[in-house]
């Protein structure tokens, strides 16, 4: 996954510190990608937050479809009930509709 910023984890409002084993990595201007891993470094949670620019959606797709598939993870829209995985293209619809 193409990075612009690395943090050093994820956090909550009002809570000091950071969520235990998770990252977050700021992809572009408006879309930032977090999550939490195991132990091992593997992810076994995946969020986004914000939207591509419109230039940059086919390639943050498919960047995100081979971090799903390396990690074999979906993400998930829990408000849209849509679950990716491994598809550039499915991601990139998703995108085009938010």
């Amino acid at each position: 996954m193409p990075t612009q910023k690395q943090f050093d984890g994820v956090g909550f409002k009002r809570a000091s510190g950071i969520v235990p084993q998770s990252f977050a990595w700021s992809v572009s201007l408006h879309l930032v990608v977090w999550g939490i891993a195991d132990p091992n470094g593997k992810i076994r949670c995946l969020c986004l937050s914000g939207l591509p620019e419109r230039d940059q959606v086919a390639r943050i797709s498919a960047a995100l479809a081979e971090l799903t598939e390396r990690n074999q993870v979906h993400f998930v829209d829990w408000c849209r009930t849509i679950t990716i995985s491994s598809d550039a293209k499915a991601f990139e619809n998703y995108f085009a509709k938010q």
